[in-house]
């Protein structure tokens, strides 16, 4: 019941974003050419109506691009979250329509106008998201459809949820008071404590709510069928609330699917083909520039470099654990002289093995840029976890539970951890565990908006690199 409440909110919502931004389309038309066009000729509406159009599916394509759109969430946001959120649907929009004209040469329509209009489009966002939805979702559970709702739970445990219903109270879901242990008439938040949990079925009779939601796992899964049967017959909704992330450390994920239901510990939004092929073309977008425009100077610069300083081989291939354990060779521009005794041994700061200009290519990454060779082989990706040594990795798994979780995807040449600062040499536990965590997550969180960004925060850290990088 209150996920469908959520979800059905979530598509009202996407769908008046879009209208909205169509409507603010044409109403700025109108404003922007009566005002300002000075021309002997009006603009013509049907190379407009195309951008409109583009503008509108844009917003669609963003949500469907993601698998967990917190862009869609119901309209009771703090403000300064629901102006990021703007911000950044005003980015994938812009991106859009500027890729449709460069792609197009459409020298037709007014850039000024266009500009002017992204201008204004954070303003409409705002104003739907944080202004318009409230009072619109109340509307929709107002009157019959709001639901009179009783916690029921250990004291401790309502105390944790409370907040979250009396925050998300436009979903229709009014509380009026709990039944669970404590002092008699214990007031939790302002929320009066109707009765003890022994004396639950007497309470619910008397005040027959819509709703019971219970908090915390069940002692035992006998109760869940105490509480349906108890439901069942007094008319009542029975909904649990489990804190799995408080009781067990993570989140398990549930899926039912032709009459049998799964439950996993991860979301992996790559395990979807269709991502994966968005992925891929991103990939490919990248590489097949790189390596056409991009490596060939580079490759000519370096073997100058090596000429001068290391003679030796351009490249430096070496063994990396990649996507679900598998062993590849992994290219890069070498940067250590040719006899190097150990090259299993991470490099650390003025390292005697590093030549001069070969310091300079790991402090600004470009000493990485061969592995977009690795990415149009497919062992590699642009975005993801960066691969290690066999040797480190089971290192590294014996510091880390779960370290062999991020081979999952593939790996790649930059990676969330990198963004955050996590490069270079791991001199102690705490570096493990922090570039796990964020490999970890960047599994479960994938979305073409993070790969985009982290590949557009890697490049202006190749410019401005961190202390970390040597």
């Amino acid at each position: 019941m209150i996920v469908n409440r959520i979800e059905g909110t979530r598509l009202i919502k996407l769908w008046i974003l879009a209208a909205s931004s169509c409507l603010a389309f044409w109403g700025w038309y109108l404003l922007f050419f009566f005002t300002y066009y000075s021309g002997p000729h009006y603009p013509q509406p049907g190379r407009y109506a195309l951008y409109s159009g583009l503008v509108f599916s844009a917003i669609i394509l963003e949500r469907l691009l993601r698998s967990q759109s917190q862009t869609l969430a119901p309209a009771y946001q703090p403000r300064e979250r629901s102006t990021a959120i703007a911000l950044r649907q005003l980015g994938f929009i812009a991106a859009t329509v500027l890729a449709f004209t460069f792609v197009t040469k459409d020298k037709h329509i007014s850039r000024a106008f266009m500009l002017s209009f992204f201008a204004l489009l954070p303003f409409v966002f705002l104003f739907v998201n944080h202004y318009l939805l409230p009072p619109l979702t109340r509307q929709f559970f107002s009157g019959s459809r709001k639901l009179r709702t009783v916690l029921v739970g250990d004291t401790e445990n309502v105390r944790r949820h409370v907040e979250w219903f009396q925050n998300h109270e436009e979903l229709g879901m009014k509380v009026i008071g709990y039944i669970g242990n404590g002092p008699d008439g214990e007031a939790i938040e302002g929320l009066p404590q109707l009765a003890a949990l022994e004396d639950l079925e007497t309470s619910l009779r008397q005040h027959r709510p819509a709703t019971a939601v219970f908090v915390g796992a069940p002692a035992a899964s006998g109760n869940l069928i105490e509480h349906k049967t108890l439901g069942d017959s007094l008319g009542i909704r029975v909904v649990h609330v489990w804190d799995f992330q408080a009781h067990y450390g993570f989140i398990p994920v549930v899926h039912s699917e032709a009459g049998l239901q799964f439950l996993g510990f991860l979301t992996e939004p790559l395990e979807s083909p269709t991502n994966r092929i968005i992925k891929r073309f991103f990939d490919l977008s990248l590489a097949i520039g790189v390596c056409l425009f991009l490596l060939p100077p580079l490759m000519a610069l370096v073997w100058l470099a090596h000429r001068l300083q290391s003679p030796g081989p351009l490249f430096f291939a070496q063994n990396r654990r990649g996507q679900n354990g598998r062993i590849f060779r992994m290219l890069k521009f070498r940067t250590m002289h040719k006899t190097n005794p150990d090259e299993s041994r991470q490099a650390t700061f003025s390292d005697d093995r590093v030549f001069r200009f070969g310091r300079l290519m790991r402090k600004l990454s470009v000493d990485e840029v061969p592995q977009f060779i690795n990415v149009l082989i497919g062992d590699m990706s642009a975005v993801g976890p960066r691969p290690h040594l066999p040797e480190h990795d089971e290192r590294f798994a014996s510091v880390f539970h779960g370290y062999h979780i991020r081979t999952f995807v593939k790996p790649g040449i930059t990676g969330l951890a990198q963004v955050r600062g996590f490069r270079g040499l791991v001199e102690n536990d705490g570096d493990v565990e922090q570039r796990a965590q964020s490999d970890l997550q960047y599994l479960e969180e994938w979305s073409l908006f993070l790969d985009a960004s982290i590949v557009l925060q890697t490049a202006t850290k190749m410019f401005f690199p961190p202390k970390t990088a040597y």
